[in-house]
């Protein structure tokens, strides 16, 4: 099993990033974007992801809409990352890099739980 050593945090904002480049939408929002979804693809609970994104927003590095997201019939809190967070992901790489925990960018076109429960 592949296991990395970064933070939940950065984590998240690595998996947000993949999103980053569309804005925020109150009518459709993907589900890897809430709690839930950021739950499932990090292999943490629900109510981790929720202790996590509140610091993160806290932090500013990410920002939150109440959203549709596909098949569901109600509003839910869906993230995103602020410019911020943004930035703040090349420094995750490189501090990355510079530890050796990885050589090639992570989250292009798979999700934070792919790359965390993948087998090597």
């Amino acid at each position: 099993m592949l296991t990395l050593d970064i933070t939940v945090q950065d984590a998240m904002i690595l998996h947000l990033n993949k999103y980053a480049g569309k804005l925020p939408d109150v009518y459709n929002m993907p589900f890897d974007t809430t709690q839930d979804g950021m739950a499932a693809a990090l292999g943490i609970s629900r109510a981790h992801a929720c202790f996590e994104l509140k610091k993160l927003a806290n932090k500013g590095l990410v920002g939150f809409i109440t959203a549709h997201t596909p098949g569901s019939s109600r509003k839910v809190m869906a993230y995103y990352l602020e410019p911020s967070g943004v930035s703040a992901v090349s420094g995750i790489y490189e501090n990355m890099k510079r530890d050796n925990t990885v050589k090639e960018p992570l989250f292009v076109g798979r999700s934070a739980g792919e790359i965390v429960n993948s087998n090597t």
